[in-house]
């Protein structure tokens, strides 16, 4: 419908032919990232640095203990 046969219904009150009119067209976004699958988003949020931390703590120890065998 045009803009003007839409301002004269809004005018006259007729609510019904409002509601038929078409549309205007809306641009909606997803604000979540579209790259995690949908398992992932179950989990929660995902530390990618988390696993890193995690070896680097390991590696460390086992560096520290093979330090105290060798010292004994």
């Amino acid at each position: 419908m045009s803009a003007q046969l839409r301002s004269r219904a809004f005018e006259e009150g007729r609510v019904k032919a409002l509601r038929r009119m078409k549309q205007p067209m809306t641009l909606v976004l997803e604000t979540s990232p579209g790259a995690r699958a949908p398992v992932q988003r179950g989990a929660g949020p995902y530390i990618p640095s988390r696993g890193a931390q995690r070896r680097a703590d390991r590696m460390a120890l086992q560096a520290l203990l093979r330090q105290e065998d060798i010292n004994e």
